[in-house]
């Protein structure tokens, strides 16, 4: 009823009875999957129910007062009241038709965590941007996205501008890991979005300000995009 799904419930349940903890120690706990409760963790994070506690390089995790709840709850409640009307006169029927809007940087970041809900063992995972920008949005957040999103093993081919960023991550990200290729677009090349094309959903994510994403999850629109960026791929040396 708070919006919680039964993993995150239990997690969060868990954090509350155990106090500053480990993964493990949720894992024991709740059974759930460790690497599911890294997921779980950050979902629970964005809506400020848990917290990290840094010690060297050990990482403890932390649930918040059940307050937030309830004060989340009130607020859901006037935005809902709000956005009401707006949401009607948008109201489509279909799941090809579905079109996603996101505004600001949590529910930006909500929208990639839900990519890596989504990333499979091998499935295609295209970019063409700006790393640099993109990094700039929030780089603690983005660098574990992609440490994240690398170890899920997909296919990974990067178009990216011509910046110190994209060649770091040629560097580090090419030669440790073999699922990561990389081209550079020509010099003078400009982007303010970037764009993500996975076999779920394809993801136009503007860096600059304001910050907004539309997610299109239309499979004609995915199959055209996964097309076209592997044509420009095999043009380009």
């Amino acid at each position: 009823n708070l919006g919680l799904s039964s993993d995150e419930a239990q997690i969060y349940l868990a954090g509350l009875e155990l106090g500053e903890t480990t993964i493990l120690k949720l894992h024991k706990q709740t059974g759930i999957n460790r690497s599911n409760i890294y997921k779980i963790i950050d979902r629970l994070k964005l809506r400020g129910l848990f917290s990290e506690v840094e010690y060297g390089f050990k990482i403890h995790y932390k649930a918040q007062n059940p307050n937030k709840l309830a004060h989340e709850h009130d607020i859901k409640e006037q935005i809902i009241k709000d956005i009401l009307p707006t949401l009607h006169s948008k109201f489509t029927l279909g799941d090809k038709s579905q079109v996603e809007y996101y505004a600001g940087k949590n529910e930006i970041k909500g929208l990639y965590l839900k990519i890596l809900d989504e990333v499979e063992f091998r499935q295609k995972y295209y970019v063409i941007g700006d790393q640099e920008l993109f990094l700039r949005v929030d780089e603690v957040f983005f660098n574990g996205f992609i440490r994240k999103r690398n170890k899920l093993n997909p296919e990974i081919k990067m178009f990216f501008t011509q910046t110190d960023a994209a060649l770091e991550s040629m560097k580090i990200q090419a030669n440790h890991f073999n699922n990561v290729q990389i081209k550079l677009l020509p010099d003078q090349t400009t982007f303010t979005a970037n764009i993500i094309i996975t076999e779920k959903r394809v993801v136009v994510n503007r860096l600059s300000d304001p910050i907004s994403a539309t997610s299109l999850t239309n499979p004609d629109i995915i199959d055209t995009f996964i097309q076209m960026f592997e044509l420009f791929w095999e043009s380009v040396g």
